[in-house]
Protein backbone atom coordinates (compact mmCIF):
# COMPACT_ATOMS: atom_id res chain seq x y z
CA UNK A 1 0.00 0.00 0.00
CA UNK A 2 1.32 3.44 -0.89
CA UNK A 3 1.53 5.82 2.03
CA UNK A 4 -0.44 9.05 1.89
CA UNK A 5 1.62 12.24 1.93
CA UNK A 6 2.31 13.66 5.34
CA UNK A 7 -0.23 15.95 6.93
CA UNK A 8 0.48 19.66 6.69
CA UNK A 9 2.76 20.68 9.57
CA UNK A 10 1.71 23.25 12.16
CA UNK A 11 1.98 26.86 11.07
CA UNK A 12 5.24 27.46 12.91
CA UNK A 13 6.89 25.28 10.24
CA UNK A 14 9.66 24.13 12.58
CA UNK A 15 11.45 20.88 11.86
CA UNK A 16 10.39 19.53 15.25
CA UNK A 17 6.74 20.33 14.56
CA UNK A 18 6.92 18.65 11.16
CA UNK A 19 8.48 15.51 12.61
CA UNK A 20 5.89 15.35 15.36
CA UNK A 21 3.09 15.71 12.81
CA UNK A 22 4.70 12.97 10.74
CA UNK A 23 4.76 10.61 13.72
CA UNK A 24 1.14 11.34 14.58
CA UNK A 25 0.04 10.77 11.00
CA UNK A 26 2.00 7.52 10.83
CA UNK A 27 0.33 6.36 14.04
CA UNK A 28 -3.10 7.21 12.62
CA UNK A 29 -2.50 5.16 9.48
CA UNK A 30 -1.08 2.21 11.44
CA UNK A 31 -4.06 2.43 13.76
CA UNK A 32 -6.41 2.36 10.77
CA UNK A 33 -4.71 -0.77 9.42
CA UNK A 34 -4.28 -2.70 12.65
CA UNK A 35 -6.63 -1.27 15.27
CA UNK A 36 -5.77 0.22 18.69
CA UNK A 37 -4.88 -3.07 20.36
CA UNK A 38 -2.27 -4.07 17.76
CA UNK A 39 -0.57 -0.70 17.21
CA UNK A 40 3.04 -0.78 18.49
CA UNK A 41 5.99 1.61 18.36
CA UNK A 42 7.92 -0.40 15.75
CA UNK A 43 5.03 -0.10 13.28
CA UNK A 44 4.80 3.66 13.83
CA UNK A 45 8.50 4.33 13.30
CA UNK A 46 8.55 2.10 10.22
CA UNK A 47 5.61 3.96 8.70
CA UNK A 48 7.10 7.36 9.61
CA UNK A 49 10.57 6.29 8.41
CA UNK A 50 12.29 7.56 11.54
CA UNK A 51 14.53 5.97 14.14
CA UNK A 52 13.39 4.68 17.51
CA UNK A 53 15.44 7.45 19.11
CA UNK A 54 13.53 10.05 17.11
CA UNK A 55 10.25 8.58 18.33
CA UNK A 56 11.36 8.88 21.95
CA UNK A 57 12.34 12.49 21.39
CA UNK A 58 8.60 13.20 21.06
CA UNK A 59 6.72 10.45 22.89
CA UNK A 60 7.61 8.28 25.87
CA UNK A 61 5.25 5.43 25.02
CA UNK A 62 2.72 4.18 22.51
CA UNK A 63 0.01 5.44 24.87
CA UNK A 64 1.33 8.99 24.51
CA UNK A 65 1.31 8.91 20.72
CA UNK A 66 -2.19 7.40 20.73
CA UNK A 67 -3.36 10.25 22.96
CA UNK A 68 -1.88 12.68 20.42
CA UNK A 69 -3.72 10.81 17.67
CA UNK A 70 -7.01 11.21 19.53
CA UNK A 71 -6.34 14.93 19.88
CA UNK A 72 -5.56 15.28 16.16
CA UNK A 73 -8.66 13.40 15.05
CA UNK A 74 -10.80 15.24 17.59
CA UNK A 75 -9.53 18.59 16.31
CA UNK A 76 -10.70 17.71 12.79
CA UNK A 77 -14.15 16.71 14.03
CA UNK A 78 -14.45 19.87 16.11
CA UNK A 79 -13.50 22.01 13.11
CA UNK A 80 -16.50 20.44 11.37
CA UNK A 81 -18.70 21.20 14.37
CA UNK A 82 -17.58 24.84 14.49
CA UNK A 83 -18.16 25.30 10.76
CA UNK A 84 -21.77 24.19 11.18
CA UNK A 85 -22.40 26.53 14.12
CA UNK A 86 -21.12 29.83 12.76
CA UNK A 87 -24.62 31.30 12.48
CA UNK A 88 -26.01 29.74 15.68
CA UNK A 89 -26.29 32.20 18.54
CA UNK A 90 -28.51 30.47 21.13
CA UNK A 91 -26.21 28.62 23.57
CA UNK A 92 -28.75 25.82 24.01
CA UNK A 93 -29.01 25.26 20.26
CA UNK A 94 -25.22 25.30 20.04
CA UNK A 95 -24.93 22.55 22.66
CA UNK A 96 -27.58 20.40 20.95
CA UNK A 97 -26.00 20.94 17.52
CA UNK A 98 -22.48 20.24 18.76
CA UNK A 99 -23.38 16.97 20.47
CA UNK A 100 -25.45 15.87 17.47
CA UNK A 101 -22.62 16.62 15.04
CA UNK A 102 -19.90 15.12 17.22
CA UNK A 103 -21.74 11.84 17.70
CA UNK A 104 -22.95 11.70 14.08
CA UNK A 105 -19.38 12.15 12.89
CA UNK A 106 -18.37 9.26 15.14
CA UNK A 107 -21.00 7.08 13.44
CA UNK A 108 -19.85 8.28 10.02
CA UNK A 109 -16.19 7.53 10.74
CA UNK A 110 -16.01 4.20 12.62
CA UNK A 111 -12.30 4.48 13.34
CA UNK A 112 -12.87 7.75 15.21
CA UNK A 113 -15.78 6.17 17.12
CA UNK A 114 -13.76 3.11 18.14
CA UNK A 115 -10.69 5.07 19.11
CA UNK A 116 -12.46 7.83 21.04
CA UNK A 117 -14.71 5.37 22.85
CA UNK A 118 -11.65 3.40 23.94
CA UNK A 119 -9.29 6.15 25.14
CA UNK A 120 -11.38 9.34 25.15
CA UNK A 121 -11.71 9.29 28.93
CA UNK A 122 -7.91 9.59 29.17
CA UNK A 123 -7.72 12.65 26.91
CA UNK A 124 -10.53 14.92 28.07
CA UNK A 125 -8.81 16.87 30.85
CA UNK A 126 -7.90 20.58 30.83
CA UNK A 127 -6.03 21.50 27.67
CA UNK A 128 -7.55 18.69 25.63
CA UNK A 129 -9.56 19.40 22.49
CA UNK A 130 -12.77 18.00 23.98
CA UNK A 131 -12.42 19.81 27.30
CA UNK A 132 -11.73 23.19 25.69
CA UNK A 133 -14.58 22.77 23.19
CA UNK A 134 -17.11 21.90 25.91
CA UNK A 135 -15.92 24.83 28.02
CA UNK A 136 -16.41 27.18 25.08
CA UNK A 137 -19.90 25.79 24.42
CA UNK A 138 -21.07 26.27 27.99
CA UNK A 139 -19.52 29.60 28.98
CA UNK A 140 -21.90 31.79 26.94
CA UNK A 141 -24.91 29.97 28.34
CA UNK A 142 -23.77 30.57 31.90
CA UNK A 143 -22.79 34.18 31.19
CA UNK A 144 -26.12 35.09 29.58
CA UNK A 145 -28.32 33.20 32.03
CA UNK A 146 -29.55 30.76 29.37
CA UNK A 147 -28.25 27.97 31.61
CA UNK A 148 -28.90 27.81 35.34
CA UNK A 149 -25.96 28.75 37.59
CA UNK A 150 -23.71 25.86 38.58
CA UNK A 151 -19.97 25.28 38.90
CA UNK A 152 -18.81 25.62 35.31
CA UNK A 153 -15.85 23.23 35.62
CA UNK A 154 -18.06 20.55 37.13
CA UNK A 155 -20.45 20.83 34.18
CA UNK A 156 -17.58 20.65 31.69
CA UNK A 157 -16.55 17.36 33.30
CA UNK A 158 -20.14 16.08 33.25
CA UNK A 159 -20.68 16.92 29.58
CA UNK A 160 -17.29 15.61 28.45
CA UNK A 161 -17.46 12.41 30.46
CA UNK A 162 -21.06 11.59 29.58
CA UNK A 163 -20.42 12.23 25.87
CA UNK A 164 -17.57 9.71 25.94
CA UNK A 165 -19.88 7.26 27.73
CA UNK A 166 -22.47 7.79 24.99
CA UNK A 167 -19.86 6.99 22.33
CA UNK A 168 -18.98 3.79 24.19
CA UNK A 169 -22.63 2.73 24.13
CA UNK A 170 -22.85 3.60 20.44
CA UNK A 171 -19.76 1.51 19.75
CA UNK A 172 -21.51 -1.41 21.44
CA UNK A 173 -24.40 -1.00 19.00
CA UNK A 174 -26.82 1.05 21.10
CA UNK A 175 -27.49 4.05 18.87
CA UNK A 176 -31.04 4.90 19.88
CA UNK A 177 -30.33 7.06 22.92
CA UNK A 178 -28.66 10.14 21.45
CA UNK A 179 -31.79 12.31 21.45
CA UNK A 180 -32.62 11.24 24.99
CA UNK A 181 -29.06 12.07 26.02
CA UNK A 182 -29.18 15.55 24.45
CA UNK A 183 -32.60 16.30 25.96
CA UNK A 184 -31.42 15.17 29.41
CA UNK A 185 -28.29 17.30 29.09
CA UNK A 186 -30.31 20.39 28.20
CA UNK A 187 -32.71 19.79 31.09
CA UNK A 188 -29.70 19.55 33.40
CA UNK A 189 -28.61 22.95 32.09
CA UNK A 190 -32.01 24.36 33.03
CA UNK A 191 -34.15 24.16 29.88
CA UNK A 192 -37.82 23.16 30.19
CA UNK A 193 -38.44 19.55 29.21
CA UNK A 194 -40.50 20.36 26.11
CA UNK A 195 -37.94 22.79 24.70
CA UNK A 196 -35.09 20.41 25.49
CA UNK A 197 -36.79 17.64 23.55
CA UNK A 198 -37.51 19.93 20.58
CA UNK A 199 -33.85 20.89 20.34
CA UNK A 200 -32.76 17.27 20.70
CA UNK A 201 -34.91 16.33 17.70
CA UNK A 202 -33.40 18.83 15.28
CA UNK A 203 -32.30 17.44 11.89
CA UNK A 204 -28.74 16.16 11.66
CA UNK A 205 -26.56 18.40 9.45
CA UNK A 206 -24.59 16.76 6.66
CA UNK A 207 -21.24 15.34 7.70
CA UNK A 208 -18.55 16.26 5.18
CA UNK A 209 -14.84 16.42 5.92
CA UNK A 210 -12.23 17.19 3.23
CA UNK A 211 -10.82 14.15 1.45
CA UNK A 212 -7.31 15.17 2.50
CA UNK A 213 -8.24 15.20 6.20
CA UNK A 214 -6.57 12.62 8.41
CA UNK A 215 -9.92 11.09 9.32
CA UNK A 216 -10.99 10.55 5.70
CA UNK A 217 -7.62 9.18 4.69
CA UNK A 218 -7.47 6.84 7.68
CA UNK A 219 -10.96 5.56 6.84
CA UNK A 220 -9.74 4.71 3.33
CA UNK A 221 -6.89 2.72 4.86
CA UNK A 222 -9.25 1.01 7.31
CA UNK A 223 -11.80 0.00 4.68
CA UNK A 224 -9.06 -1.18 2.31
CA UNK A 225 -7.68 -3.37 5.07
CA UNK A 226 -11.12 -4.73 5.89
CA UNK A 227 -11.68 -5.56 2.22
CA UNK A 228 -8.38 -7.41 2.02
CA UNK A 229 -9.03 -9.48 5.15
CA UNK A 230 -9.83 -13.17 4.52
Amino acid sequence: MTDCPCAAPPKDGSRRARTQARLIEAAILVLAEQGPDRTVIDDVITRAEVSRGTFYNYFRSIEEVLAAVQQALGAEILSLVKANMQEVRDPAVRVATAVTLFTEAALHYPLFLEFTARIGHRTRGPGSVLHDAVQMLLQDGFATGRFIPMPAQMMVDVVGGSTIALLQRMQDGDRSERRHFIAALLRLLGLPAEEAWQLAEQPVPEIDLPEESLICRSELVRTAGAGAAP
